[in-house]
């Protein structure tokens, strides 16, 4: 027995153990007791979620499925317990923009999530081990496993020139998108602008890191990655595309060298961090301009302004001083909000349950899902996608007379929709990434399994509602099957 199966031998047991201790906590009392207070049971809880990731990278058998479900699991980590790594002052300064409007019990409600958490840590947990639990349980079916791939593979065998080349298609389209932007006005553009950008940062990473030859073509990769970078922060400022990107790039290196790309982790991080407060800057300069006149030159002008302005310092010395003081405070709260407001929305979901304030949705969030393939134009009334908005108004997050759209994330969404029973819905989004994960065996000649990762990558970030998610999913991956079997008509004869 390898060293490897020993360390992933141990991990289950402790996997086993720390699970029972959790369980046996959570249901046998209704508060914190000795030993297993609030930063005991963060521990536990971070240590369990954690293992399934260690264990996939320890594994021989890597290459079968992709980890989306393991990295969700870190998601869930980072959005949902980050917050108790901060202080109070330093979460209240960075929330500053909402409190000022907060009478003082809605204050301090706000902070109680720091010090009054057993039953925020308790239905996280369990949400959290819902939805491991299906997709565990997917994982046990091994016919399911690349059964996409397996009958595709046959017939998309692409070679190393036809990834080039395909890249090189949507590289193409991603930057006529940018220089012609009234094309934007046709929505089957919109819906397919991000897979375009995603598919080509695929297709030449993938054959970056498997052509040992051509160096020349290896090189155009690197330029093409910066020039879609540019276009990508400049578009709409937003930093979702590139973090994609970044782990589209360490998940590939991932599949195909079984190694971690550190350099990769360190973009996803410096991205974050460095380009958040440019973002929302930038996007009150751009959005007063409509989006077919913003013209390449425009959007570049006030993106590179926006950045000097939040760079370099003014003139004088001391407005230097109060400028780069005043810009890092800025940076610190965005980034703080940015980690936090999950756990802010989560805990005010609980706490209106508790008091039976809640009016649950009870599926409506998910009805999108069933109907989708219907066209609104033949119904009028179809269940709409987008719940934003009323999420920020519920939960207090953002105030009627201007309110603005906070992000649904699954966890959340199960609570919100069904309460008590939310752990339903967290074994359903569970089987549901189960299968999604198991549909393709990466492997660095399909074609297939590289269009199904580019299209499931978003699922790493679970941040919208579930079946906006899911439907993107659905599009984008019969988008590229469809461009495939054009592709093959006519280059593959």
């Amino acid at each position: 027995m390898n060293i490897n199966n020993i360390i992933n031998k141990s991990l289950t047991y402790l996997f086993i153990t720390t699970n029972f201790i959790l369980l046996t906590n959570f249901f046998l009392v209704d508060n914190f007791i000795p030993f297993f207070q609030s930063k005991t049971l963060i521990c536990l809880i971070v240590i369990t979620f954690a293992i399934p990731s260690i264990q996939y990278y320890l594994s021989d058998q890597r290459g079968l499925y992709i980890p989306i479900g393991e990295i969700i699991l870190i998601f869930f980590i980072l959005a949902y317990l980050t917050i108790f790594f901060f202080d109070i002052d330093r979460i209240a300064k960075s929330y500053s923009w909402l409190l000022a409007g907060f009478s003082a019990s809605q204050k301090n409600f706000f902070f109680t999530i720091i010090d009054e958490n057993f039953f925020y840590l308790k239905y996280f947990y369990l949400s959290c081990i819902s939805f491991y639990i299906g997709f565990f349980l997917v994982s046990k079916f091994t016919i399911i496993n690349g059964f996409f791939s397996n009958k595709f593979d046959k017939y998309y065998n692409f070679s190393e020139k036809d990834l080039f080349f395909i890249g090189l298609i949507f590289l193409i389209i991603k930057i006529i998108i940018f220089i012609f932007p009234e094309i934007n006005n046709f929505k089957f553009i919109n819906n397919f602008k991000s897979i375009i950008f995603l598919f080509y940062i695929s297709c030449f990473w993938t054959f970056y890191l498997i052509n040992k030859k051509n160096y020349l073509k290896k090189i155009f990769v690197i330029l093409s990655y910066f020039i879609s970078f540019v276009i990508e922060i400049v578009e709409t400022g937003s930093q979702i595309g590139i973090t994609l990107m970044f782990v589209l790039m360490v998940l590939i290196y991932w599949l195909l060298k079984r190694k971690i790309f550190f350099l990769g982790i360190f973009l996803i991080v410096f991205n974050f961090y460095f380009f958040q407060d440019i973002k929302i800057e930038y996007r009150s300069t751009i959005n007063t301009i409509r989006e077919d006149l913003r013209t390449p030159s425009i959007k570049t002008s006030n993106y590179l302004d926006t950045f000097l302005f939040n760079i370099l310092s003014l003139n004088s010395e001391n407005k230097k001083h109060l400028r780069n003081k005043s810009v890092l405070e800025n940076k610190n709260s965005v980034t703080n909000v940015r980690l936090t407001i999950s756990s802010i929305t989560y805990h005010k979901l609980i706490d209106l349950k508790k008091n039976n304030q809640l009016i649950l949705k009870n599926g409506e969030t998910y009805q999108n899902l069933i109907f989708f393939i219907i066209p609104r134009f033949l119904w009028k009334n179809k269940p709409v996608s987008s719940y934003g908005i009323e999420f920020g108004l519920i939960t207090q997050i953002t105030k009627k007379n201007t309110p603005t759209s906070i992000n649904l994330s699954w966890v959340s969404e199960a609570f919100w929709n069904f309460g008590y029973l939310f752990f339903v819905a967290m074994i359903i989004k569970g089987i549901f990434i189960g299968l999604i994960s198991l549909g393709v065996n990466y492997k660095n000649n399909s074609i297939i399994s590289i269009a199904w990762l580019a299209s499931a990558i978003h699922f790493l970030i679970p941040e919208s509602n579930f079946s906006l998610m899911s439907i993107s999913f659905i599009y984008q991956i019969t988008f590229l099957i469809i461009f495939l079997t054009i592709y093959k008509l006519i280059f593959k004869k």
